[in-house]
């Protein structure tokens, strides 16, 4: 059964915290069935953990692959951004990182957003790795920030930010695709909060997907 974008905030949140235990099965079941694409990896780009999701991308080689291993993207830059962006996060030199992966066909890129995590291993020792979230903007609901300004009123800016984080998109992500500053979309993402009468993702996804008439 699908999971609603509202609880796949919620989930994604927790698979992102500071630390995650794969040793528990339901959990496995559950990051399973998140529409996102979600990887573990260590700072070489090796896979410690991907769901179905993420699984499918790889194997049609749609934005990212495997090769010897390792996570890879489709062009030299992308893959070298990739692990750049693990090396970064896993280090602590960052907290989060957001790249943009090309796709051969032409289609919107696959955006991942990389930010570090401990991962418990079967020995219950504790291992320093990053999350990767893969999102394909093609795949997902649409959400009309036209109608969200209308029922909100949301400037246009306010309203593009809503949507993008509505579906799962973080600051950083928001900022790369709107092409302006993560400051600037905090601001915005503050205000928008403040009109909907929200304080967390999973609110402002549940009432924009309301408003969609949920996810087509």
């Amino acid at each position: 059964m699908p999971i609603s974008p509202p609880v796949a905030a919620s989930i994604m949140s927790a698979a992102t915290s500071p630390t995650v235990d794969l040793n528990v099965p339901l959990l496995l079941t559950v990051l399973d069935g998140l529409n996102h694409g979600l990887i573990l990896a260590t700072p070489e780009g090796r896979s410690l953990f991907v769901n179905h999701s993420a699984r499918g991308l790889l194997s049609a080689r749609d934005g990212i692959a495997l090769r010897q291993g390792r996570l890879i993207g489709m062009s030299r830059r992308d893959t070298d951004r990739l692990h750049s962006g693990l090396r970064d996060v896993i280090s602590g030199r960052v907290v989060r990182s957001c790249v943009q992966l090309s796709r051969l066909d032409g289609r919107r890129p696959i955006l991942a957003s990389i930010s570090a995590t401990q991962r418990s291993d079967p020995g219950r020792v504790m291992q320093r790795v990053a999350t990767i979230v893969l999102r394909d903007c093609d795949a997902e609901a649409a959400i009309d920030a036209d109608a969200l300004a209308e029922a909100y009123r949301l400037t246009r800016r306010e309203s593009d930010v809503a949507a993008l984080v509505a579906s799962g998109t973080d600051p950083l992500g928001a900022a790369r695709a709107l092409e302006v500053g993560v400051g600037t979309v905090r601001n915005h993402l503050k205000r928008v909060f403040d009109k909907m009468g929200v304080s967390k993702q999973s609110q402002l996804a549940s009432r924009a997907y309301a408003i969609a008439g949920g996810p087509k």
